[in-house]
């Protein structure tokens, strides 16, 4: 196992943001606590989908890391119910 390569830090650095955007794609939620994140999702329309992006930073000249993930199935999956 001496021959692994590891390619992820053990703690990114990135900040993340989490989205709960209705089916429309209209944003009803944004902030860096996934529980609350959660919470949101379970209460917006159905079709509403829980984005989470990486930041470099946390002021105002922060920058997105790539796209923001949809993780609304693992979501779903995670608290064994459906939204």
């Amino acid at each position: 196992m001496s021959e692994v390569i590891a390619f992820h830090p053990k703690k990114s650095k990135l900040d993340l943001l989490y989205e709960v955007v209705e089916g429309e794609g209209e944003s009803r939620w944004g902030g860096a606590n996934p529980y609350e994140a959660i919470r949101w999702l379970r209460l917006a329309p159905l079709g509403s989908r829980l984005l989470v992006s990486g930041w470099e930073g946390n002021d105002v000249d922060a920058q997105p890391v790539g796209q923001p993930l949809d993780v609304t199935q693992l979501v779903v999956a995670a608290i064994g119910s459906t939204l």
